[in-house]
Order: structure tokens, then sequence, then C-alpha cells
């Protein structure tokens, strides 16, 4: 259930998200400043999240049950990670905001259908993933889960870097 629940979080950004942007708040996120340094602030977060995985790797568990007391919960845990990933935010500016001018030529409604099929469409993959993670979680080994991590690890670093000097290169 941890899967729909973090999509729940993240749905109930994207439509606040999408209610800002359809009450014409468009053109202030479409500025390059903006998109400039949210580029730099995500890539800053991307590499404070690849340091902090590699220093981790040596401590992981293969034991993947979440503390249940944790603050906020998945709902919140969410719309935390949407809000903090650059894609998310740069997709929102870009192609996003397409779509959500797109959908309004059709009102309301156009809006509302956009938004349904976004979000369901959300929700059925990352279900899928979640399903998966928690069915496979005891087929891994502390060597393959750590090999995983540092890959991910890596990945994140090349983004941050990637944002970081995107957005660099659009202040300048």
């Amino acid at each position: 259930m941890a899967g729909p629940m973090i999509i729940l979080g993240h749905g109930v950004l994207e439509a606040a998200l999408i209610i800002i942007i359809a009450l014409g708040f468009a053109e202030a996120i479409h500025n390059e400043r903006i998109l400039g340094t949210v580029a730099i602030v995500g890539g800053v977060v991307l590499l404070w999240m690849a340091i902090n995985i590699v220093k981790d790797i040596k401590n992981i568990k293969t034991d993947l049950i979440s503390d249940r007391g944790a603050w906020g919960g998945p709902i919140v845990a969410g719309a935390l990670t949407s809000l903090a990933n650059p894609y998310w935010i740069i997709w929102w500016m870009t192609i996003g905001l397409g779509y959500v001018m797109v959908s309004l030529t059709f009102g309301l409604v156009g809006l509302v259908v956009f938004f349904i099929g976004h979000i369901s469409a959300d929700l059925l993959w990352y279900s899928i993933i979640a399903f998966l993670v928690s069915r496979g979680k005891r087929h891994l080994g502390k060597r393959l889960y750590g090999g995983i991590l540092g890959v991910c690890a890596l990945m994140l670093l090349f983004f941050g870097i990637s944002f970081t000097v995107w957005g660099i290169g659009t202040l300048l």
C-alpha cells in the first residue's frame, strides 16, 4: 500500500501546481532565472543525495521494512520526494505546462480529464513498481543491493552535476 499512498502525496502536490498554473502563474514559472535557480538547487540536492548514498552503502540493510513511526508517512514522503526532484519541477515548467495549457482549451473539463489521466498513469506505474519491490526484496543480497545503490548514486551524481552546470549557464 505504500506505493499508492506515495502517489497520493505526489498527486496532491501536482493538483496544487495545476491549479496554480491554471490561475495564470505560468508566466512566472517559465522565467529563465527561476528555471536556472531550480536547476542549481535541485542539482545540489541530487549531489547531496549521491554523497549520502555512497557514505551509507557500507551500512546497508536488505531489510527494507520502513519505520512506521516516521514523520509524515508515505503521503508526505510522496509530496516531498516530488518537490525535491528537479526533473519533476522542470517537467512541470516545460512539458507539463504545455499539457495544462492544451487541456485548458477544453475548459475545466479538459483540465480535470488531463489530471485524472495523468495521475492514473502515475498510480498504475508506481503501484506496479511498489508491488515488484515488495515481492523481490527478499531476493536481494547486501552485495546486489549495494551495487544497485552504487549505480543510483552515480546517476544522481551525473544528473546533479548536469543540472547544476545547466542552471549556472542559464543564469549567466
